[in-house]
């Protein structure tokens, strides 16, 4: 039974980390403040990428936004858009950033990709007895 619960409790805070993980900075100068500190930018390398990170985020959301429309998303292909908005903003980065900033970057982009809401809330842990799915929790005797 403390199995059960601790189970529940873990997935409770993976699931809390994961929406404030999920929260974006809302414009380009928030993103490269936080780039800044995150990755030690320079300041001559936060104004060379300002335009590539404004550029990207008009990309997302015309793209979201044409999505909103539609009765029924696929997920699949938003996925795949935005994964592909994702590696072309890298590759514009990477003329500007340096190979250690890049390996870093890519390394929390995979970090928040793990944490993954969407993933979290299909995942089943059969051995705890504690099934997520998007209504919510349930526990399984």
């Amino acid at each position: 039974m403390k199995n059960k619960i601790l189970g529940l409790l873990v997935i409770l805070l993976c699931s809390s980390i994961s929406i404030c993980a999920k929260e974006k900075p809302s414009n380009a100068d928030d993103v490269i403040t936080k780039m800044k500190i995150e990755l030690n930018l320079t300041d001559e390398q936060a104004l060379l990428i300002k335009p590539i990170i404004e550029e990207s985020i008009l990309k997302r959301q015309k793209f979201m936004h044409s999505t909103e429309a539609e009765p029924i998303t696929n997920k699949a292909l938003v996925k795949s858009t935005l994964l592909k908005f994702r590696k072309e903003e890298n590759q514009e980065l990477s003329k500007v950033l340096t190979q250690q900033q890049m390996d870093k970057r890519i390394e929390k982009q995979n970090l928040r990709d793990s944490l993954n809401r969407d993933q979290i809330f299909t995942t089943e842990n059969q051995d705890e007895g504690v099934v997520m799915t998007p209504q919510g929790g349930s526990m399984q005797f």
